[in-house]
Parts: structure tokens; C-alpha cells; sequence
């Protein structure tokens, strides 16, 4: 196990742990483990037959069903039996309605359709035992809505989404799907959702994607661009708290609040998570990372387990961070992991990087226990250099230049330390005496003219090289005591003619 922090070590203000810092050996605390609760959807929900199953061409004013179990009024497709339904075609304004009361799945199989809705959800799923919507091999498939469509989604078990169901909800194949919620959601279930396979592409004005009960990715591409969060459950049941999950695949969110927001659990258990933008990167109750590549990008927090209460210096109750394995990567504009409860850290690779810079807010911010595996690895990112940090006035290790040159700590030692500094800075490579402010600005005894512009540095002074070439190397002769001076500048030649110089002959020296 390895992990780094961007700054400071445990004891200074880039760990906040008020319960303390210990080895996890020493710790009541445990780790969690990614435990998958039983889900709706089974691993061959993908699967598929032509035969027998009713075929529905969808076209403006011309819709067609071939089967069973659907029926056509205007541009309304309603779906009212178990099967499986093959859909192709394009509706400019239309919808397709599931409203199945009998046991067993409905299949929608998308090859090709392209369906958008000026006043309501373009698929909705009011009623069944659990629905699947399959991604034909090959085929891209689109849905949209329109900004008026959110005119009734205060309403209880309103379609606030695009793709809407009342019911489980599987999204499965090969094809690919991009849903763009113009008025609320992208696609959303009440009860759980899950996605097996397939590119789906998210665009919504709220929240991306929604599983009321869970949210679980197992595989695919999921992109999400939402205004509100990118993954989130909200069922907010005692017992029942919604928890997302990911356990292979890549999910890459782009979110104007969240990225993935969950009232009791988020888990990590393999693929790709990348949360490009957002304000806090990944909030619930309890968040378990035991494996895959997690990225977060965030202004506030990165990684911030609450309960959702008020928050106070007091550790909350089962809420806990636990990084287990996986390769971790926080980027942060406050706390990079914040935790309301403790922390554990027993695996895995983690990089924290920070723009906190006290304040109460660091890389590491615990109220409860932080509990590590063996001694941290703490780093600096790249941009901190220790020189960068001591001169920024961060608390934490010095340079090794800085640490041999620095006094005791007593009154007034930094201050004579840097003097006898620049004292030795100061010293003319050819007499070896101090040269004085007047001496080095003027370039000679008694001269009040303003240093010419090459020589106006930001300390007013001028490097010993300068200074020894126009002391002792100046004017008609060589050596020390040569008078008048050149316009020889380091890497030029002398030239030949010489300005004569302002002062009275016979010279000047050190």
C-alpha cells in the first residue's frame, strides 16, 4: 500500500484527524468490503430472439406494429404485455408507453430509433414487472425531450426523465444510446436501475442518471454532462437507503453539483470512474473504493462521507471512507477526503492534491479515527516543491539548503542570519572586501549617477562578476587599481573604442 498527500505531514495542517492517527493494527476500525446486494437484473438480460418476437416501425403519422402485445394510436406506441419488441424509425414527436400489468420482462430491443417528445417523456415505463432495454448490435439510437416537458414533473410519479420507469429498469447490448434531457433528468427509475453493457451517452439540465432504490454499472461506457449530479440514488427509506455501485466498465462525469451522490453507500469495485468536473466529487454515507481507477476532479470536496445531517466537530455514526485497493486520484479545491466519521486506508494507491490551505480544510479531513495500514508515503504533487512550499510559508519539512543555513530559533536569529548572508554575497571576488550599497549602485567612490537600466535589478544590487570586471578590469590598464571603465558586458567582446570616463584620473579601488 502507498498513498501521498499534496502537502503537509500528520502533524501538520494538512491532516485533520480529531479522533487521531493510527496503524489500522492498532484500530477496532474495519474495512468494508464491496458487497453486492441482490439485484433485479440477471447477466443474460442482453439476450435476445427475432423469433416471436412483434416488430414496431415507428414513422410520423405512419407507425406500424407486426405481433402482439402493441398497439398504435397517432405517433403513441403503448406497449400493454410481457415480450419482446423489436423498434426501428423515427418520431419527430411521438412516444412509447409500457404498460404491461402481467408477470414477466418486457424487451425493448432499439435498432435505430430515433424518438423525441415536444411535451412529455419520449419512453416511459409506467407499469411492469421489470423491463429491459436492449441496444441492438450496431445501432444508435437517440432520445429526447423537449424543455416544455417538465411542466408536471413536481407531480408524484411524474416522468421527470427521458427515459422514465416506474418499474426495475435493465439496460443492456452492444449498440449505443444518447439521451438528452432538456427539461429534468436523463433517464431515471423509481425503483432500481442497472447497466449491463452498451455506450450511453447523458445529457440532462438535472440530474444524469437516477435509480431511486440502487444504481449499478457493470460494464459499458457510461458519459454523463448533467447540471445537477451525474450518478445518484435518493431513496432516503430507513433500511433502504440508495447506494450506487461500479463494478467494471468506464463512467466519466462531467457534473454542475455532484458527480456521484448516494444516501447510504457508494462502492468501487472495479473499472473506471473519472469525475472530470464537479462540486463534490463523490458524497455519501459510507464510501468503499476496493479496486479500479478512481479520478476526481472538485471544487469543494473530493471524497466527503455524511449522513447528511448538520455538521459538527463530532463523528457521525457509520460514517466511515474506506480505501481497500484501486488507484485513487482526489483533485480538490477544499478537503481532498472528508470524512463526518473515520477513515481506513489498508490498499491501494492514493494521490491526494489540494488547493486548502488551512482554515480547518486539508488534504485529509477526519472527525472521527484515521486508521492507515503501515507507515504513509507522505509526497508533495509537482508544483509543491519544498522551496515553493517554505517560501509560501506552509508548515512542513524545509529544504535541505534552507534547514543547514537557518539559526536556532531564538529573537531576531533569521533576521541577523540573512544579513550576514548578503554580506557574504556581497564580497568582490578581487580584494575580497564588502562592498558597500553606495559602492555597488554607483559603481564608484563619490559617483551619484542612477545605475544604468541593465544594472537595475530587483534587489538594487549588482551580481560580484559585474562588479569585479568594472572595478578592476575597467579603464586604461589592467589590475586592481585600473581606472575607467568599459562597456563589457559578459559574453560580449570589449570593444575597441572606450567612453571616457566621468570621473577625475587616478582611479578608484575597493
Amino acid at each position: 500500500m502507498w498513498w501521498r498527500g499534496s502537502r503537509g505531514l500528520p502533524d501538520s495542517e494538512g491532516i485533520q484527524a480529531h479522533g487521531g492517527v493510527s496503524n489500522v493494527s492498532a484500530t477496532s476500525l474495519t474495512a468494508n468490503t464491496v458487497e453486492v446486494a441482490d439485484t433485479h437484473a440477471d447477466s443474460d438480460d442482453g439476450d435476445w430472439s427475432a423469433d416471436g418476437a412483434t416488430t414496431v416501425t415507428l414513422a410520423d403519422g405512419a407507425s406500424k406494429v407486426d405481433g402482439s402485445g402493441a398497439s398504435v394510436d397517432g405517433d403513441v406506441v403503448t406497449i400493454t404485455a410481457a415480450g419482446t419488441y423489436l423498434l426501428s424509425g423515427e418520431l419527430t414527436d411521438g412516444q412509447v408507453v409500457v404498460n404491461s400489468t402481467g408477470e414477466g420482462k418486457v424487451k425493448l430491443v432499439l435498432d435505430g430509433v430515433d424518438i423525441t417528445s415536444s411535451d412529455t417523456s419520449p419512453m416511459v415505463i409506467a407499469e411492469a414487472d421489470e423491463a429491459v432495454v436492449i441496444l441492438a448490435d450496431g445501432s444508435t439510437n437517440e432520445l429526447a425531450d423537449s424543455k416544455v416537458s417538465g411542466a408536471d414533473d413536481e407531480e408524484d410519479d411524474a416522468p421527470n426523465a427521458t427515459l422514465f420507469s416506474m418499474a426495475d429498469l435493465t439496460i443492456a447490448g452492444t449498440g449505443s444510446l444518447q439521451v438528452s434531457g432538456n427539461s429534468n433528468d436523463g433517464i431515471a427509475s423509481k425503483d432500481g436501475l442497472v447497466i449491463l453493457s452498451g455506450e450511453v451517452e447523458v445529457t440532462a439540465t438535472d440530474d444524469g442518471v437516477r435509480g431511486k432504490d440502487y444504481l449499478v454499472i457493470e460494464g459499458g461506457t457510461v458519459t454523463v454532462v448533467a447540471g445537477g449530479d451525474g450518478l445518484k440514488s435518493d431513496n432516503e427509506t430507513e433500511g433502504e437507503l440508495g447506494w450506487v455501485q461500479l463494478d467494471a466498465g468506464t463512467v466519466i462525469i462531467d457534473a454542475g453539483d455532484d458527480g456521484v451522490d448516494a444516501i447510504g453507500a457508494i462502492n468501487v469495485a472495479g473499472g473506471t470512474l473519472r469525475v472530470i468536473k464537479s462540486e463534490e466529487g463523490l458524497e455519501a454515507a459510507t464510501i468503499t473504493i476496493a479496486g479500479g481507477t478512481v479520478d476526481v476532479t472538485a471544487n469543494d470536496d473530493g471524497l466527503n462521507a455524511t449522513d447528511g445531517s448538520e455538521a459538527t466537530e463530532a463523528a457521525q455514526d457509520g460514517v466511515l471512507i474506506s480505501i481497500t485497493g484501486g488507484d485513487v486520484a482526489v483533485t480538490a479545491g477544499s478537503d481532498g477526503i472528508d470524512s463526518n466519521g473515520s477513515t481506513i486506508i489498508t490498499g491501494g494507491t492514493t494521490v491526494v492534491s489540494t488547493a486548502a490551505r488551512g482554515g480547518g480544510d486539508g488534504s485529509i479531513d477526519v472527525n472521527g479515527a484515521l486508521a492507515v495500514n503501515g507507515e504513509p508515503s507522505w509526497r508533495w504533487a509537482a508544483s509543491q516543491t519544498p522551496r515553493k512550499r517554505f517560501r509560501a510559508g506552509i508548515r512542513g519539512r524545509e529544504p535541505r539548503q534552507q534547514r543547514r543555513r537557518r539559526p536556532a530559533d531564538r529573537r531576531g536569529g533569521r533576521r541577523r542570519h540573512r544579513r550576514r548572508a548578503v554580506r557574504r554575497r556581497q564580497r568582490c571576488i578581487g580584494c575580497h572586501r564588502v562592498q558597500r550599497r553606495d559602492h555597488q549602485r554607483r559603481g564608484l567612490r563619490g559617483d551619484v549617477r542612477r545605475p544604468r537600466r541593465r544594472d537595475r535589478v530587483v534587489d538594487r544590487r549588482i551580481d560580484r562578476r559585474t562588479h569585479h570586471r568594472r572595478h578592476h578590469h575597467g579603464g586604461r590598464g589592467r589590475g586592481r587599481h585600473g581606472h575607467g571603465w568599459s562597456r563589457w558586458r559578459p559574453g560580449r567582446p570589449t570593444p575597441q573604442r572606450r567612453r571616457t570616463p566621468r570621473w577625475p584620473a587616478g582611479g578608484r579601488s575597493c
